[in-house]
């Protein structure tokens, strides 16, 4: 996967419905207080093998869909559903390198970490006492 961006090597992706995505986005848009626009909370996206992991304050939400990893992205909730809603389209496409996302084909710059693998994001499940 050492396809060239603008910006430099994209080391992770994903593919999905934009349908699919914008209904994960109304989602964490319902789990956000009704003052969301004034808090301006982040989305943490973190992307591994066929699976697309999205969280805000309040909500968290899987999506399923083609999808190579391992990154955590970070950025605006906000700006993000701009950047999704803002053109009509069937599928979207996203991918990431250091410290940049492309949306389609507009590229913002976001706070990324990458991984070796996905085991150290896989949950553990612990007893109860």
């Amino acid at each position: 996967m050492n396809m060239i961006s603008i910006e430099g090597v994209v080391k992770a992706s994903f593919s999905c419905k934009t349908k699919d995505l914008r209904d994960v986005l109304k989602f964490l848009k319902a789990g956000l207080k009704k003052t969301w626009m004034e808090e301006k909370p982040y989305c943490e996206i973190t992307i591994k093998t066929n699976a697309v992991d999205f969280a805000v304050i309040g909500a968290r939400k899987t999506l399923y869909c083609q999808a190579t990893g391992p990154v955590r992205i970070t950025i605006s909730f906000a700006h993000f559903l701009y950047l999704v809603e803002d053109r009509p389209r069937i599928q979207t496409k996203i991918s990431v390198g250091d410290d940049f996302m492309t949306i389609n084909e507009t590229t913002v710059g976001v706070t990324t970490w990458f991984f070796q693998d996905d085991s150290i994001l896989r949950s553990i499940d612990l007893p109860f006492n």
